[in-house]
């Protein structure tokens, strides 16, 4: 069964990524995005979310960006992570997923994939960043520091490039988990791509789940780690 969701998730990227590429829309919207994850996928206002149930985190999830999303700081951040499991997530995984007990004196931050300072200028949308739809156990001075400058970056490149798409991901250990079973990953990634005239440029990162800094890695290296195919 696992294989079968894996396999799915590698054709639907690139359906997704192929599809983008023929789109030259700007910038991108997640509608184009959205049909070849139903499966899989929770949806929010602001990004999507491909859920990986084995281990109670997202395999990754995937936004665009622009200006207007974190020009203002409009929003009153309000951290509240749910302590049962939400219907939308519940319709995929079943009850089988992570709430705020499994992070208790766990040592781990609660990661943001999508990260809520993206998102301040807009109070619900800034909110829906805290669900577990959009977080991953993530090393404390990571969380803090280095992956925080990163996503300062990634908002940097926003404007720079009026606008640009966000996967980012988690590649997970196979035997570290907290609480009830819920997945340490031992890498978090980030892939940033944007259009420059008729040409689709990319950058992406990845950083291993401790007091590190995140580093710049080639997109076929990348997908050779995550076993994931972002067709590029």
């Amino acid at each position: 069964m696992r294989k079968k969701v894996v396999l799915k998730l590698f054709i639907s990227i690139n359906i997704c990524i192929f599809s983008y590429l023929n789109t030259l829309a700007d910038p991108i919207a997640l509608s184009d995005w959205q049909q070849p994850y139903a499966e899989n996928a929770v949806f929010f206002s602001n990004y999507t979310s491909v859920l990986n149930c084995t281990k109670k985190t997202p395999y990754y999830v995937f936004y665009d960006l622009t200006l207007n999303d974190f020009s203002q700081n409009a929003s009153d951040r309000k951290d509240k992570w749910p302590y049962n499991v939400p219907s939308n997530i519940r319709n995929i995984c079943g009850n089988n997923y992570a709430t705020s007990k499994d992070y208790t004196r766990s040592g781990f931050d609660r990661g943001h994939l999508a990260p809520a300072s993206d998102f301040r200028s807009f109070q619900n949308k800034e909110n829906e960043t805290f669900s577990f739809a959009n977080a991953a156990p993530q090393n404390k001075i990571l969380n803090r520091t280095t992956w925080e400058q990163l996503e300062k970056y990634e908002r940097k490149l926003a404007v720079e490039h009026n606008g640009i798409t966000v996967i980012t991901g988690v590649i997970q250990s196979n035997n570290n988990y907290i609480g009830n079973y819920v997945g340490v990953p031992d890498y978090f990634y980030k892939i940033i791509f944007w259009k420059e005239n008729s040409e689709t440029k990319n950058v992406a990162f990845i950083a291993p789940n401790t007091a590190s800094t995140p580093k710049e890695i080639d997109i076929k290296e990348l997908e050779s780690l995550a076993g994931l195919n972002f067709g590029f």
